[in-house]
């Protein structure tokens, strides 16, 4: 824990030295420090297309920094694109592997992926199928493990 917090505060201060010098990394009168308050500003707001695209942009510029990372995920996820979720998750775990709240999510996500398949099975395959009792039964374990009723909407992932 102790690690994190030592490596955060290094990167602070290179993006402190980083945006005091006027690296053209940057957008013109606008530094990493803008972009990570628009973004997290957006991200509570609900608007989740405009965090994904200064997550992005902020990735782009630190690509080690895990936390970016993290955000970008939920983002994503957030904004209805588990897949990209995915990668993001993964790349945060690359870069710490320690981060406990991006293996959960990501675990989420892939259990609401699975139960997607499960979904699109039992409408895709005759009910006299002989993997279609299977499939309900695994279908009906992940409505349970996600804490959803199946007579409702599907939400997209609860990410921390």
């Amino acid at each position: 824990m102790a690690g994190r917090y030592i490596i955060r505060a290094l990167l602070l201060l290179f993006l402190a030295v980083v945006s005091l010098s006027g690296c053209a990394a940057t957008k013109p009168g606008k530094t990493v420090f803008d972009y990570e308050q628009e973004a997290s500003e957006a991200y509570a707001g609900g608007r989740y297309d405009v965090a994904v695209n200064r997550y992005e942009y902020l990735v782009e510029q630190v690509p080690k920094d895990p936390n970016f990372w993290f955000r970008l995920a939920n983002s994503y996820a957030k904004n209805g694109e588990p897949e990209k979720a995915v990668v993001a998750y993964q790349n945060t775990l690359l870069r710490d592997s320690t981060y406990e709240k991006a293996w959960y999510n990501l675990g989420i996500i892939q259990m609401q992926q699975a139960l997607k398949t499960f979904i699109d099975m039992q409408k895709a395959m005759p009910p006299n199928s002989p993997v279609h009792s299977l499939a309900e039964e695994k279908m009906n374990g992940l409505f349970l493990l996600l804490g959803q009723n199946p007579d409702e909407e599907h939400p997209a992932a609860d990410t921390k």
